[in-house]
């Protein structure tokens, strides 16, 4: 949609510096804003509310964390790995509009224990989608009923 309006939000400056240079490069800032967020704690009330939220969340558990391969557990940042067990529904809810979507990946396995979050947060569970290698890897959900206007 040539006119949707978007909000890139990260917790890491380093990321959104980057974001930043491609809004301008790509001169989209009437469009695009970007914003420090962080999806363990409760979406800031300034950033209204939303049609949409995609995410791509660090997506661990917590019982995962104790198991990873030190090669990863001890050189990966964990704020890229770890992100709280249901953060996205329980923070970002709030941020969406009865009727909204929210997308979002998991990690391997995860489907029915992400469904199960989704849907007694309120949500339906439209679509689950595989990776390349046939792994369910992503879902789409709408948030309760869609808003009057």
């Amino acid at each position: 949609m040539k006119d949707a309006k978007l909000t890139l939000a990260d917790v890491s400056q380093a990321a959104l510096r980057v974001a930043r240079k491609n809004v301008s490069d790509l001169h989209l800032g009437g469009r695009v804003s970007c914003v420090m967020a962080d999806a363990t704690k409760p979406a800031a009330p300034f950033l209204g509310k939303f049609d949409m939220i995609v995410s791509n969340p660090p997506y661990v558990t917590t019982a995962e964390m104790q198991t990873l391969d030190p090669s990863v557990r001890n050189y990966e940042p964990h704020l890229a790995l770890w992100g709280g067990d249901d953060a996205i529904v329980q923070n970002f809810t709030p941020a969406l509009r009865k009727g909204g979507y929210l997308a979002l990946e998991f990690g391997m396995g995860q489907e029915s224990d992400v469904c199960r979050i989704l849907e007694d947060g309120g949500y339906t569970v439209v679509e689950l989608r595989q990776d390349n290698s046939d792994i369910t890897r992503a879902v789409l959900a709408r948030y309760g009923e869609e808003e009057s206007v």
